[in-house]
């Protein structure tokens, strides 16, 4: 992905990675596979999936590598849609690994673009272009699905297109899990007509906690919400998120944070981020439940939105004073009293 890097020095590592790799990835990982395998547009899944003799999908490669390995892409292609259930690390950078997804493209029933579902595991995606063919497709089609997992990363990625559902869907059902979102753009995701669609949804199960990290990165033109974050249904939930240095840009709503009254709980952390041109709300707080939620903003412009900042119920939305936030329609105001920076 040229935004994010040169194709050049990938080039340059390609060279030093196939002249040194095919001994590494021939070598056996102890449990009837590889430690490092490889894709190609041009490669075979019956191939050992080598530098020299590539797999053709994520799916072929994934089969063929251990636990706690590694896939390479050595060129760019679509590489399909995959379930991910144990450690692994997928490696694409400054190339583009696609993955087009629609009803007649995956696996009957799971039909999301890259599901996550493994207890404990630690997964790294990166160089991905994940693309929801805009309304083709079946209702509640995601991008990229989080049902469980110790911990997942995802840089230099596009998520974009997934009309009738999330770009990003965090929703662990159980214990402790953390995603990071690092140089990642979430675009032109949701659609009016299905509520339960949009950019970045963090919807953690019942005592299961989601920890959220979003860097560097783009939110834009999604319908419904930027980043949502919500713990309705779900009893003694628990969401942590901080945004820093994030465009979160034309959404019907930039942020938004709901926990109602005997469900979970919400902290965020909103800093040195533009929030502007959403069509609906900036960002906007409610909780049914003293102490519930409290979100904190800094060094954060907010501008251009229906209304800038909004919080409802017993939500605290508070400001460290170091924020902009004007021109909105109507501008709003941070719960008070503020907060100190220290």
């Amino acid at each position: 992905m040229s935004e994010f890097g040169s194709k050049a020095a990938w080039a340059a590592a390609i060279g030093l990675a196939m002249s040194c790799a095919a001994p590494a990835a021939a070598q056996s990982g102890g449990n009837g596979g590889n430690a490092r395998t490889w894709v190609s547009a041009y490669g075979d899944d019956t191939n050992p999936c080598t530098p020299t003799g590539p797999c053709k999908t994520f799916a072929g490669a994934y089969d063929k590598t251990v636990a706690g390995g590694e896939i390479n892409c050595l060129d760019p292609s679509g590489f399909g849609q995959l379930v991910i259930t144990k450690s692994i690390t997928i490696l694409c950078d400054y190339l583009e690994a696609g993955v087009l997804v629609s009803s007649v493209d995956g696996i009957p029933g799971n039909n999301d673009g890259i599901t996550i579902n493994g207890s404990g595991i630690i997964v790294e995606l990166a160089g991905f272009d994940l693309e929801g063919l805009r309304n083709a497709g079946s209702a509640s089609v995601n991008g990229i699905t989080i049902v469980n997992a110790a911990m997942v990363t995802v840089r230099n990625s596009k998520v974009r297109g997934f009309t009738k559902g999330y770009g990003i869907r965090f929703a662990p059902a159980a214990g402790t899990s953390n995603l990071i979102l690092d140089h990642v753009a979430v675009a032109e995701n949701g659609a009016a007509a299905y509520p339960a669609s949009g950019g970045i949804a963090v919807l953690p199960g019942t005592d299961a906690t989601a920890q959220l990290t979003v860097l560097d990165s783009r939110v834009t033109n999604n319908a419904n919400v930027g980043i949502r974050l919500e713990t309705t249904g779900a009893a003694r939930a628990t969401i942590t998120a901080t945004v820093a240095r994030t465009d979160i840009v034309n959404n019907v709503s930039g942020l938004m944070a709901k926990a109602p009254r005997d469900t979970g709980a919400i902290n965020f952390l909103l800093r040195d981020s533009n929030v502007t041109l959403n069509s609906t709300y900036g960002v906007v707080t409610n909780a049914g439940t003293a102490g519930a939620l409290t979100g904190r903003v800094a060094d954060t412009a907010i501008t251009a939105n229906g209304t800038g900042v909004l919080h409802a119920g017993t939500s605290v939305l508070a400001s460290y004073g170091s924020n902009l936030v004007g021109g909105n329609g109507v501008d709003g105001s941070f719960s008070t009293p503020g907060l100190v920076p220290q």
